[in-house]
């Protein structure tokens, strides 16, 4: 999936990796703090490898994304269920899809730290939640929205 043995590059570790855009709200309060979260953690993430603070603090920082990734998932998911959302299984698929990919390249990091291809992984996480939050969550929003106005 990743290049294992390129090294990470060089970059400012202040520079914010992901920065936030009113862009990416969907208008579902709930979901729009969740992406802002994660934005967040993918940002942590980063300035956690640019300062190469350690095989621990680069682990913390993926299990807590990890933990934030399934809460937000679940979450979006009821949502999506509760209002009828008609496309709930193939969304559900591109959430196990990332879960999956994600949960793999941690292992690797996790096994051959110093093999770790950073950069690779770096440029698939901000490159899939981005696709993710413009392209796939807005495509459910409406429905939620409409259901959550409803209720």
């Amino acid at each position: 999936m990743f290049n294992l043995f390129k090294a990470p590059s060089g970059g400012d570790a202040d520079e914010e990796f992901m920065p936030w855009s009113d862009d990416y709200e969907i208008g579902i309060a709930s979901v729009d703090e969740d992406h802002r979260g994660l934005f967040i953690a993918a940002n942590n993430l980063h300035r956690a490898i640019k300062r190469r603070e350690g095989k621990k603090a680069v682990a913390d920082t993926f299990d807590m994304l990890t933990r934030y990734v399934h809460e937000h998932f679940a979450r979006e998911e009821q949502m999506m269920q509760e209002a009828g959302y008609r496309g709930l299984a193939e969304h559900k698929r591109l959430h196990a899809n990332f879960v999956q990919a994600f949960f793999s390249t941690k292992q690797s990091y996790i096994v051959a730290p110093k093999m770790f291809d950073f950069d690779g992984f770096l440029g698939f996480l901000k490159n899939w939640l981005v696709h993710h939050v413009l392209e796939e969550d807005p495509k459910y929003a409406p429905e939620v929205r409409k259901y959550t106005d409803n209720a």
